[in-house]
């Protein structure tokens, strides 16, 4: 008995195996680095600057710490949106509050663990408050003692750097209301 070729069936076999190797190839394509303009890694020192910057603030070391601050420095507080978020220009500013929230909240410790600091060099014009250049991306865990409890929240914050490796700009994320609870106290 002969056995009838059934061209069709040939044919959608084909174009399957078509199919299946021309994604396997665009899959190797999308799998190529893409090179980048708009930013790249940004040299380690910055993020050893900002390392040592938020060492020197949990440690309640404001002089040494605005030592590492422009005199024209934006702290955003992590409340608000990018339009209506809490700020603080000015290094004189900045440090009158820091001095005076660790007398009235009633904080007594501040300890960092697990942190990451990521340095990029930013080329193009971010969609935020931040300008162009250099800022070093933290996220960490940080364990503060209030005088009667402890609260341990993970952190993100980001430390921009003028031309002369000046921090000019913070800003912070992170949920403040464990904060406020056990301090009582808002942040301004």
């Amino acid at each position: 008995m002969a056995k009838q070729i059934n061209f069709g069936k040939i044919l959608a076999n084909f174009l399957v195996c078509l199919a299946l190797i021309l994604s396997v190839s665009n899959c190797s394509k999308a799998d190529a680095p893409i090179e980048r303009t708009d930013y790249e890694i940004a040299p380690p020192v910055y993020a050893a600057l900002a390392e040592k910057s938020l060492d020197l603030l949990t440690s309640f070391q404001f002089d040494s710490w605005s030592s590492m601050l422009s005199d024209s420095i934006i702290y955003y507080f992590p409340d608000g949106d990018k339009n209506t978020r809490t700020k603080l220009e000015g290094k004189t500013a900045l440090l009158a509050w820091w001095k005076n929230y660790k007398n009235t909240s009633g904080l007594e410790s501040m300890t960092i663990e697990e942190a990451n600091y990521l340095p990029i060099e930013v080329r193009l014009m971010p969609r935020n408050n931040f300008k162009r250049g250099v800022i070093v991306y933290s996220y960490f865990s940080n364990k503060m003692i209030f005088q009667r409890e402890t609260v341990a929240l993970q952190m993100n914050f980001v430390f921009h750097f003028d031309k002369e490796k000046m921090i000019d700009q913070i800003m912070t994320f992170y949920d403040t209301s464990p904060i406020i609870k056990v301090s009582g106290k808002k942040f301004l």
